[in-house]
């Protein structure tokens, strides 16, 4: 299984040039969040994030009594 909290050491190829990609585990979720820098108008940049949240793998189908 891997590490409750961790930073990936390199962005998946549908991230941008430079993305952060944090993955996180919050119990029985796992949450991934990209941020990226994009350029703006007259020189300005954008900072943009999203994420996206998911039941761990081996959690799915568990019935706990």
């Amino acid at each position: 299984m891997p590490p409750r909290d961790r930073g990936l050491a390199r962005p998946p190829p549908a991230a941008p040039r430079g993305a952060r990609v944090t993955v996180t585990r919050e119990g029985d979720l796992v949450r991934v969040t990209v941020e990226a820098s994009a350029p703006g108008p007259d020189g300005l940049s954008l900072e943009l994030s999203d994420e996206a949240v998911a039941l761990a793998e081996e959690t799915v189908g568990v019935v706990r009594g």
